[in-house]
C-alpha cells in the first residue's frame, strides 16, 4: 500500500468557501459614526454581520482611544437591535450580498413630527425647510398665485 490512504484533510477555515464582503456602520451619537468592513461566508444573514462587527468593536473607541472611551455596544436587553440595508429597515435574519451597507440604527429620541412643530414655534417659520416652503404656498394661493 502507498502513503495516500484516500482520506484526505478538511480544507482550512475560508479556503475555497464562497465570500462576500459588507460593510457595517452605527452611530453612536450625533456625527459619530463607527464603520467596519467584513468578510463574511456567503448565505451570512444581518444578524450574523453584526455579531461579528461588535467583535471588533468591543472595547474600541471611533476615534482611536482606548477601552475607556469605547460606547456600549448592548443597549436595553428587551430591545432588539434596528438594522437597516442602505436606509430601508431590515430584518435580522435578512440574507446579506456583497457589497451591501448594514447600519445598526439607533432609537430616536424625539418624534421627527414634534421636532418641526417645536423648531417652527420656536422660530416662528423664518427658517428654511418644510415651514417656508409651506408658507410660501399657502401665500400664493391666497394671492390666487396657483399651487407648486
Amino acid at each position: 500500500m502507498g502513503l495516500d490512504s484516500g482520506l484526505s484533510a478538511p480544507p482550512a477555515e475560508g479556503v475555497g468557501e464562497a465570500r462576500i464582503d459588507v460593510e457595517v456602520v452605527r452611530s453612536i451619537g450625533p456625527g459619530t459614526v463607527q464603520r467596519c468592513r467584513l468578510s463574511l461566508p456567503a448565505g451570512s444573514r444581518a444578524a450574523d454581520a453584526l455579531a461579528r462587527a461588535c467583535e471588533r468593536w468591543r472595547g474600541q473607541a471611533p476615534d482611536g482611544r482606548g477601552p475607556e472611551a469605547a460606547p456600549a455596544l448592548d443597549g436595553p436587553a428587551q430591545a432588539p437591535p434596528i438594522l437597516a440595508l442602505w436606509g430601508r429597515r431590515c430584518a435580522p435574519d435578512q440574507p446579506l450580498r456583497s457589497g451591501d451597507r448594514l447600519e445598526w440604527l439607533r432609537p430616536l429620541q424625539v418624534d421627527p413630527k414634534e421636532s418641526r412643530r417645536l423648531r417652527f414655534r420656536r422660530t416662528g417659520g423664518r427658517q428654511g425647510g418644510i415651514e417656508r416652503g409651506a408658507a410660501v404656498r399657502s401665500r400664493k394661493l391666497q394671492a390666487g398665485g396657483g399651487g407648486g
